[in-house]
């Protein structure tokens, strides 16, 4: 299946932005999530020994509902809860339903790692590739996240834990 197909099917099945957090605005404290759950075939002991490369890019991934990820990932639901103080970015699955910000946010980071795009052609080149194109959005979102966040929110089904640290293990759900 290529990259824009599963995009099409995933953005028709998910929400495009979260719902169980404010998206008022692009960052949160640890404090504002609701706990999160990861299911696989044993509990979690250890988050940054699960870390692995997926469609938001590399890290942890969990959700807020238990049940969701038991019917897609596993029968053993581990809970975390984020720390307090971790940073966390609230982005979307793509521009259109992003926060208010985010958007110029990611372009002020991109010009700083290429001082080639502050280039006024270029910039805006940048800027409609990552308006235009969800893979190339989500890409942005990894690229900030990396840098300046411990927690991605994409959707409720999709939350990238970038900080093992960042988290603490809570136990298993029956």
């Amino acid at each position: 299946m290529t990259d824009a197909r599963f995009l099409r099917i995933a953005t028709r099945v998910a929400h495009l932005r979260p719902t169980k957090v404010s998206v008022d605005k692009f960052e949160l404290p640890g404090s504002a999530l609701p706990p999160l759950f990861h299911a696989s075939g044993v509990a979690i002991q250890d988050v940054s020994r699960h870390f692995f490369e997926g469609w938001y890019g590399w890290g942890f991934y969990a959700a807020f509902d238990p049940e969701f990820v038991r019917r897609w990932y596993g029968e053993v639901v581990t809970t975390l809860k984020a720390l307090p103080t971790a940073k966390v970015l609230v982005a979307s699955v793509d521009y259109s339903s992003s926060p208010p910000g985010l958007l110029e946010c990611i372009l002020e980071w991109d010009v700083k790692l290429n001082p080639d795009l502050a280039d006024e052609e270029k910039l805006e080149e940048s800027r409609a590739r990552l308006m235009e194109n969800p893979l190339q959005w989500v890409h942005g979102c990894d690229r900030l996240a990396i840098e300046f966040y411990d927690i991605v929110v994409y959707h409720d089904e999709n939350v990238v834990i970038k900080n093992p640290a960042a988290v603490t293990i809570e136990g298993t759900v029956g």
